[in-house]
């Protein structure tokens, strides 16, 4: 039996500079939630740099700009640490696909692979699992009554994900 008092979660959440790492978008900010169980352990927020300058679109869902990013690291900067946060959790996301999708693509520019062998995608679950009138994220926490101050920034995203999936155990 899964004890969830004790497992180890990863909320991860992804900005990025648009909706396809096919046609050249880059992640631009990385948010961890981690837990032991509800337990908050650490949070990690950090920019990357895209080396490429954000959609119109990301740039005003997220509110980052440009020249915030271009100061920040690479991603082959961060990619050792991001292995070693996620490494033996289970990875919990908002639209998993949308956020391994991203992973994969920058870890396959470094001529890597990233390994999340255990996922749970929280979208997937209210989908299957709620009748809510909307599977946005925002409409789910309402839903599940987890406040939500700023949409679309990595860090408060997971901890939004981390609130929804709480409330659907």
């Amino acid at each position: 039996m899964f004890d969830l008092s004790s497992a180890r979660f990863a909320f991860l959440d992804l900005e990025t500079t648009g909706l396809s790492p096919w046609f050249g978008d880059r992640i631009c900010e990385v948010g961890i939630v981690l837990t032991e169980g509800k337990r908050i352990k650490q949070q990690v927020q950090t920019l990357v740099n895209p080396e490429r300058l954000l959609s119109l679109g990301a740039a005003s869902t997220s509110g980052l700009k440009d020249e915030e990013l271009s100061t920040a690291p690479l991603f082959a900067d961060v990619a050792n640490d991001l292995v070693e946060w996620l490494r033996g959790t289970v990875v919990v996301c908002h639209n998993a696909q949308f956020d391994i999708q991203f992973l994969d693509s920058e870890f396959r520019r470094l001529g890597r692979e990233i390994q999340i062998p255990n996922l749970i995608d929280t979208l997937m679950l209210a989908r299957q699992y709620f009748d809510i009138p909307s599977y946005a994220l925002a409409s789910i926490a309402e839903a599940f009554q987890v406040p939500l101050t700023i949409a679309h920034r990595a860090l408060v995203d997971a901890h939004t994900a981390r609130g929804i999936f709480f409330g659907m155990m």
